[in-house]
């Protein structure tokens, strides 16, 4: 089955640049349902006009989160992801049909929110036990803040201390990895709780049945999508 499936798959590495999205029966319910490990501009558009069907037929979403987020760069930049990925956000932030979300694996930056993160008010959020959630990962944000002070240094003429930077580094990444990890989120009550992976499907039927004890109406327009 294809949600089976997927959550098998969901062990693959966060760098394969792969999604999987589709509609789908699930405890006798129609469903949209997609996750991904990495947006691009492709991508974005193919998400963008499944998510404009879920909500123009009044079905809900379920988003499997195992995203490190939009790609960045020149070749990405000038190949149109920010007005892709502006599309992609306005039409989660304008829906009204329910979200149910999973955090099964990475859930880093803006990636976060255009699968529908806590802070679209989505119905449901939880996280599996192995799942990780921060604004980026730790090598990444420590690495930015070396960037950061080794160019402070440089304009004001000094010597870079390489043996502090390399010291401040670890431990930047050693409390940025203990505050991504899924007991540290859900105990800051930034989703519903941990579940078992093996009750996903459970979990999910459950909340499709809550969802469904009120009239589902998707949004009747979105705003401007600029093309």
């Amino acid at each position: 089955m294809w949600m089976d499936r997927a959550l098998r798959n969901l062990s693959h590495s966060l760098v394969q640049p792969w999604f999987v999205a589709g509609l789908r029966f699930m405890d006798t319910q129609l469903v949209f349902w997609e996750t991904t490990a990495q947006f691009i501009r492709i991508r974005l558009k193919k998400l963008l006009i499944l998510y404009s069907f879920a909500i123009k037929t009044d079905t809900p979403i379920i988003f499997l989160q195992n995203v490190t987020g939009f790609l960045v760069g020149k070749d990405f930049e000038s190949g149109g992801i920010i007005k892709k990925g502006s599309q992609l956000i306005n039409a989660v932030s304008n829906s009204t049909v329910p979200h149910i979300t999973i955090i099964t694996g990475a859930s880093y930056g803006a990636g976060t929110y255009a699968m529908s993160g806590r802070a679209y008010n989505n119905r449901f959020t939880f996280i599996w036990p192995s799942a990780k959630i921060a604004v980026m990962g730790p090598k990444q944000i420590a690495g930015v803040m070396s960037l950061v002070r080794r160019g402070a240094a440089f304009r004001k003429g000094e010597k870079f201390d390489e043996e502090e930077d390399a010291k401040i580094v670890k431990a930047v990444e050693h409390i940025q990895e203990q505050g991504s990890l899924a007991l540290a989120a859900t105990g800051l009550i930034s989703d519903d709780g941990i579940i078992d992976p093996r009750d996903t499907r459970t979990v999910l039927g459950f909340c499709l049945s809550v969802v469904r004890n009120k009239a589902i109406e998707g949004a009747k327009s979105y705003g401007v999508f600029r093309l």
